[in-house]
């Protein structure tokens, strides 16, 4: 398969630039990227380091889009022990696809030994993922860890690179040779040494250098960026640190495969896996459904269901809602949808629009709603009320850009929110049946729960994610038919809805 790497930028922080060595630059923000050296300065002895700020942690702006890539997306939907892990499934790369499983189950299973649930003060994890550079034969990909436990957080990166044409996987660290890991960990510590003060005194060496070198990525002038975790130098309130090492700098430290991946991404050469590479994961968590990327849909505004085209004041109006799609499964449900002819709506994740924008416009197309569960799935009360209104700005302009649809209409994860995210501009919907789907992988139990709970009025929670969810919905949409209801979306459910206000069901709202 040959593809060429579209940018796709999400502004999701801005930094501080400084010259190792020399007066503080204008300030720039921070990008996938790494930013060339001052042409004023020698190459043997400059680097830049960017900080945040705001000490805030997260993912570094921008990522490539490479169609093709499937999403294997898990979430533990107990608000006592929160996880949300998104990874992607690359065709034609299985070894790096495998490792990053790996690595993602690994902290899974960590988490869940260190933290026991609590309703008072869940601890939560939260993995998220982009495509740091495609070259090609070689894919980087960053996985980004994110745990909170009471009132502290800390997050990790890891990336890694896959070579398709040797089935070869690495992680960021093994771009250095073995014995010149320490010095390059010292170039990097002294960067962001200047920039905030270290919390130790001196770089770490040894098996501890390698704690500053998960996240490295070249830029195509040779030059390698190390972004490193909040704490892993300095204390967490300086935020995110960056540091570049030049060209001339780093190649000597390189190893053989580093010198591919600089060399892949000096070459400029769009990401290209060979044919005769296996094009499917060894083990996913479940069946992948492959959705072949379409061109986005660019309706000018698509009409939603008209809210007064049902009167649920007069009859047993139900709403069936799915969350955390759009997934490999998202297709088969909208076929069923269509034989059926009933209209649900979709609370959908950003990240998984930007993935499969064509299911979401078909959705639309198909008169379903489609509405906002933010960009990846975090717990809302933990995060600041600027890194709320990212999460469900950069959701609805994932929405907008691939079905012309402007979101009113918000589900929080974890159906977790405060004051700040009832002041976003959109309204709250919660439910009033949990089919528990996420944790009954049965369709026969998923049945006999939405049924044992509704009534007229009720407002239905499922997720499109689960291969069983989705089997259950022909037998359950037959069902509540019998018994005298009528299948509707959530604005038919609720007619005119207000911004800030939460929404249970038709009959219980604040």
């Amino acid at each position: 398969m040959t593809s060429a790497a579209h940018l796709s930028v999400r502004a999701r922080r801005t930094g501080l630039t400084v010259l190792i060595g020399a007066a503080l630059l204008a300030p720039a923000a921070c990008t996938s990227a790494a930013p060339t050296a001052s042409p004023t300065t020698s190459a043997a002895s400059s680097s830049t380091s960017t900080a945040d700020p705001t000490g805030q942690s997260g993912l570094p702006e921008g990522g490539l889009t490479i169609p093709g890539i499937e999403v294997a997306q898990s979430v533990n939907n107990d608000p006592a022990l929160p996880i949300s892990i998104g990874r992607p499934i690359v065709p034609g790369q299985a070894a790096l696809t495998d490792a990053m499983k790996t690595w993602a189950d690994a902290k899974e299973t960590a988490f869940r030994g260190d933290y026991l649930p609590s309703p008072e003060s869940a601890p939560e994890l939260n993995i998220t993922w982009q495509v740091a550079m495609a070259n090609g034969s070689i894919l980087g990909v960053r996985l980004h860890d994110r745990e909170f436990a009471g009132a502290s957080g800390q997050s990790t990166n890891q990336v890694f690179y896959g070579d398709a044409a040797t089935g070869t996987v690495k992680q960021a660290v093994d771009l250095i040779t073995a014995g010149k890991v320490d010095a390059l960990a010292k170039l990097v510590w002294d960067g962001a040494a200047k920039l905030a003060a270290p919390i130790e005194a001196a770089a770490p060496t040894g098996s501890a250098a390698a704690r500053l070198l998960t996240d490295l990525v070249f830029a195509p002038d040779g030059t390698l960026t190390a972004y490193l975790d909040q704490g892993s130098v300095a204390a967490y309130s300086a935020g995110n640190l960056t540091v570049t090492v030049t060209g001339p700098q780093v190649t000597p430290l390189l190893s053989d495969f580093g010198r591919a991946v600089q060399a892949a991404v000096a070459s400029g050469a769009p990401y290209a896996v060979p044919a005769t590479v296996p094009a499917a994961p060894s083990t996913p968590a479940e069946p992948v459904q492959p959705v072949q990327p379409a061109q986005p849909a660019q309706p000018a505004q698509p009409a939603q269901p008209n809210p007064g085209a049902v009167d649920c004041s007069t009859l047993k109006c139900v709403a069936l809602t799915f969350d955390d799609g759009p997934g490999a499964y998202t297709g088969k449900l909208l076929d069923s949808l269509a034989a059926s002819g009933t209209k649900v709506t979709f609370f959908v994740l950003g990240q998984n629009v930007k993935i499969r924008p064509d299911i979401v416009a078909r959705a639309v197309a198909a008169g379903h709603v489609v509405a906002n569960h933010t960009w990846d799935h975090r717990d809302m009360k933990k995060l600041s009320a600027t890194e709320q209104a990212t999460e469900v700005s950069s959701a609805g302009d994932a929405i907008r850009n691939a079905t012309g649809v402007t979101t009113t209409l918000l589900r929080p994860p974890y159906g977790s929110f405060n004051e700040s995210v009832r002041g976003l501009g959109q309204a709250i919907i919660m439910w009033d049946v949990d089919t528990l789907d996420w944790k009954y992988r049965d369709s026969a139990e998923v049945t006999r729960r939405a049924l044992a709970d509704v009534k007229p009025g009720s407002i239905i929670l499922m997720h499109d994610i689960h291969a069983t969810s989705v089997d259950a919905v022909p037998g359950l949409v037959s069902a509540l038919a019998q018994r005298g209801y009528t299948l509707v979306t959530v604005p038919q459910l609720l007619g005119s809805t207000k911004a800030g206000s939460v929404y249970y069901s038709r009959s219980r709202a604040g």
